[in-house]
């Protein structure tokens, strides 16, 4: 079965701020101590948190692999909730593509980014799997690439993703594959899914340093689990559904103690304080989607994405590091 005609298929089946230098005591044998201006410290310190970040939380098959990149138009489908809050993460996914310069299929589209919401979340992700295995098979041999797996499968999460790419020499065409997702009728039920079954669709309206090819994301799936997702504003929910659908992104990455929308679910004061896609966050996807598509390796597109984070950001710190 290809890959870019599973997802609707699914469809219709499922219907920190950095600790402060230590300061020492210059020795008495020391004539003369050279300071570095607090700013040149501060901007060296954020670069060093970036550059942890990008290489954190980017996902890419190995050090060979690329940064992948949605080409295509985007087309969300919201299963299995009300219509009200279906239509706004729908929303903030379009306005977060469209913003990025990508496409966006025009109401009605063919879902390629499913959103499935369930009570028994942990069940479905299961059912997802066994239903189309070769959707959830990855060519990434290494340790972060069974763990992205084992993430999808693993318990208890508020939420998790999987992406499909294929990697795309030629023609930079648009690479989404498309079905029409069905209505799920009285079957969803079956399948772990209640409410208003139908997806939502739609939005608004080689060289030395080249490889001659580049990684597409054909098609996104995110699960959440309705029991947590309740906790939080209908808003930073539709952009946090957004970032971790337009950017592959690891799922088990550390992102404690900054300001970023990807802390939605953690502890209740942080999941307070989450009002939606920071500047940091726009940042990164920004410099996602600026980086060299046909770069030889993931490792050069991390470092462009660095450098312009740091270019976006280094116009105010505080835009970085989450208060503390």
């Amino acid at each position: 079965m290809k890959h870019w005609v599973v997802i609707p298929a699914l469809a219709a089946l499922l219907m920190a701020q950095p600790a402060a230098a230590q300061q020492q005591a210059p020795s008495q044998d020391d004539e003369a101590v050279t300071e570095l201006p607090s700013i040149d410290v501060r901007a060296r310190a954020q670069r060093d948190v970036i550059e942890s970040f990008v290489q954190a939380v980017t996902a890419s098959p190995g050090h060979q692999g690329q940064v992948a990149q949605f080409n295509g138009a985007v087309c969300p489908g919201v299963v299995n909730l009300p219509a009200i809050p279906a239509q706004a993460i729908n929303d903030r996914i379009a306005r977060l593509a469209l913003s990025l310069n990508l496409k966006v299929g025009e109401p009605g589209c063919k879902a390629n980014v499913l959103i499935i919401a369930a009570d028994g979340a942990d069940r479905v992700a299961s059912e997802l799997v066994a239903m189309a295995p070769s959707v959830f098979e990855t060519r990434d041999q290494s340790w972060r690439g069974r763990e992205r797996r084992a993430a999808f499968l693993a318990p208890g999460q508020p939420a998790r993703w999987w992406h499909i790419s294929r990697t795309e020499t030629g023609v930079f065409a648009g690479m989404s594959w498309s079905a029409t997702p069905a209505n799920a009728g009285p079957g969803a039920a079956d399948h772990g899914l209640s409410g208003t079954g139908a997806p939502v669709g739609g939005g608004y309206g080689g060289n030395i340093s080249s490889r001659g090819a580049v990684t597409n994301i054909t098609g996104a799936i995110v699960v959440l689990d309705t029991r947590e997702i309740g906790r939080v504003g209908v808003n930073a929910l539709g952009d946090y559904v957004a970032m971790i659908a337009l950017a592959r992104l690891e799922p088990n990455a550390d992102v404690g103690g900054l300001n970023t929308v990807l802390n939605l679910f953690q502890d209740e004061e942080t999941r307070l304080s989450v009002e939606g896609l920071t500047p940091w966050d726009r940042a990164y996807l920004d410099g996602v989607y600026s980086a060299k598509r046909d770069a030889l390796h993931a490792g050069w597109q991390e470092q462009e994405i660095a450098r312009s984070m740091q270019r976006t950001l280094s116009g105010d710190g505080r835009t970085a590091l989450a208060d503390q």
